[in-house]
């Protein structure tokens, strides 16, 4: 009778276990569903319709001296995260790549190899 008594607790134990690592792993998945929804692009924008950023900077442009009071309301602030959530999205760059060394500081460049000049950095 009491090694009954031990085999259900055991395995009380062990469903109990099985469950909160459960809940734990649907908490995590919600979890990181929010932050890829906050991290998302506002819109997405197709770069193989041509009318698609002459929209977008239409759309933009209508609302541009509210972006730009806006803009340099929070940057007067400490309030790092009000300001980098009012940035918007200025240029767009198919072919972005890195320029420079990791340590000078390399930034990043919209299509370098337009540039049509000899010894151009």
């Amino acid at each position: 009778m009491c090694r009954s008594k031990m085999i259900y607790s055991q395995s009380t134990i062990i469903i109990s276990l099985l469950a909160c690592i459960l809940i734990i792993n649907i908490l995590s998945c919600f979890s990181v569903f929010r932050l890829e929804q906050k991290f998302e692009a506002d819109e997405l924008i197709d770069i193989y319709n041509p009318n698609a950023l002459k929209d977008l900077r239409a759309k933009y442009n209508l609302k541009a001296d509210k972006y730009s009071l806006e803009l340099s309301q929070v940057a007067r602030g400490a309030d790092h995260k009000r300001f980098f959530g009012k940035v918007k999205l200025e240029a767009f760059c198919a072919i972005k790549e890195r320029i420079g060394d990791i340590d000078d500081g390399g930034k990043y460049v919209c299509n370098p190899r337009a540039v049509r000049k000899d010894n151009c950095t």
